[in-house]
């Protein structure tokens, strides 16, 4: 629940009472990511944005809908906002200056509560299965050439043997099966 710094222009050297506490000891951190030059942190319950004062370091919440269950999906795409892993979806936190990918309530978006909703609620859509949500961890994430890639174990599997393919720009969804689990 503590981020740590270094004094200004001495990276080498990281005093123990230079740190500030950004969640509570309940919900530790899990993930860290920039956006837009601006350092976001997260656990399983909130998302929370470091901001640098003229001498300190404070931390405010972004009262996201969810935190990350993944510390492999929590990321800053520039232009989008920041993707993470709710136990019930994948959200895009959009804040105000960023387009959703799929319109919902609110600046934190389940980007997947349109079409993939059951995927977290351990039913097969279409030929789709379900997530084994006992290894949500292992769940990841990439983003490569205006697509979200996000990798998810089914339920017989521990590793991630699913993935589906978010498209930026056109806006549409593909889900890949693989036969062997990759991490």
């Amino acid at each position: 629940n503590l981020v740590y710094y270094s004094l200004t222009g001495r990276p080498e050297y990281w005093p123990t009472d230079y740190y500030v506490e950004a969640s509570t000891p309940d919900y530790p951190l899990m993930a860290g990511t920039f956006l837009d030059s601006q350092l976001y942190v997260g656990s399983k319950r909130d998302i929370y944005l470091m901001t640098l004062g003229t001498s300190s370091i404070t931390s405010k919440t972004m009262n996201a809908n969810t935190g990350t269950q993944s510390k492999q999906v929590f990321m800053g795409v520039k232009g989008h906002g920041l993707f993470h892993l709710g136990i019930d979806g994948l959200y895009q936190l959009t804040g105000s200056q960023y387009q959703p990918l799929y319109q919902g309530e609110g600046s934190d978006n389940n980007i997947t509560n349109l079409n993939f909703r059951q995927i977290w609620e351990g039913e097969t859509v279409g030929s789709i299965p379900p997530m084994n949500m006992t290894n949500i961890g292992n769940c990841f994430l990439v983003v490569f050439k205006s697509k979200v890639f996000f990798a998810y174990p089914s339920t017989d599997s521990t590793y991630c043997d699913n993935m589906l393919v978010f498209g930026l720009i056109h806006r549409k969804a593909v889900h890949y099966q693989y036969p062997v689990s990759f991490r």
